[in-house]
């Protein structure tokens, strides 16, 4: 069996920003991260982060109720103490990480002067980024679809890296079919994804332990299982249990990075 360790180096940041973004970082991180990465969380409602029992996360001013759905370029403008915190909390990851990848719904707006402002603010400090967005469901205001559609817009124009949940023409697919499901499977949706961008960018180790010897010679077709690299507990067909970024479903020899001799 190939063992997989974690480098320690730190080298991404996933932010979930607004109720959506929120959700899906904290699903992430339930399903136990990936090697490398950081998750943290922006949203202006207290609530929704007392939720995200764990996750780093950082309450921001909720930004002015008569902001226009169409406003163009700077949201924020008129809030300089919003964008001040705001660049305070990303300064705190930036100078540790090459990649930025967020997380949000565009619809709210939250979700849409934060991601436009934290994108811009990562770009002038020369950091990789991309989103993860997903766009209002068709029981949604008109006023959330305008907004979405003006944030896509100005998004496309910080990054061309931008993932896409249509949810108005998507949502009717997912395998629930209740209103009450739909944002938690958008919010499911949006972490998978995030799970697929980042995947590749993980920086994995693996073990250069000699192979055991043996009479019997390994397949090169023969898949192999890595324990650490599985979704959910296996023995609980649940979520592993985490504590504090730590997947305690890992034997505990892997977990503290213990290697034991097989006596071969």
């Amino acid at each position: 069996m190939t063992s997989m360790q974690n480098i320690s180096e730190t080298n991404m940041l996933l932010l979930g920003v607004g109720n959506a973004g929120g959700r899906a970082a904290y699903y992430v991180f339930q399903r136990g991260s990936l090697p490398g990465l950081r998750i943290c969380a922006l949203d202006s409602d207290p609530e929704s982060l007392k939720l995200l029992n764990g996750l780093n996360t950082v309450l921001l001013p909720e930004p002015p109720e008569n902001l226009a759905a169409d406003q163009p370029a700077d949201p924020l403008a008129a809030s300089a103490v919003a964008v001040q915190m705001l660049h305070q909390a990303l300064d705190a990851h930036f100078p540790t990480i090459q990649l930025l990848l967020v997380v949000t719904g565009l619809g709210g707006r939250t979700g849409y002067c934060y991601t436009l402002e934290t994108l811009r603010y990562a770009r002038q400090k020369s950091l990789a980024c991309a989103a993860v967005v997903a766009m209002p469901h068709s029981f949604d205001t008109p006023a959330q679809y305008t907004r979405a559609e003006a944030g896509l817009r100005q998004l496309r124009e910080i990054t061309p890296a931008v993932q896409i949940l249509p949810c108005a023409e998507f949502g009717h697919l997912f395998l629930h079919k209740a209103r009450e499901e739909a944002y938690p499977q958008a919010a499911r949706w949006l972490a998978e994804s995030c799970l697929g961008f980042l995947h590749p960018f993980a920086k994995l180790k693996f073990s250069n332990r000699p192979p055991a010897k043996s009479g019997r010679k390994d397949d090169p077709n023969q898949l192999t299982f890595i324990f650490s690299d599985q979704p959910r507990g296996i023995f609980t067909g649940g979520l592993p249990s985490n504590y504090y970024g730590q997947n305690f479903d890992l034997p505990t020899f892997q977990r503290l990075k213990i290697d034991i001799d097989d006596g071969k």
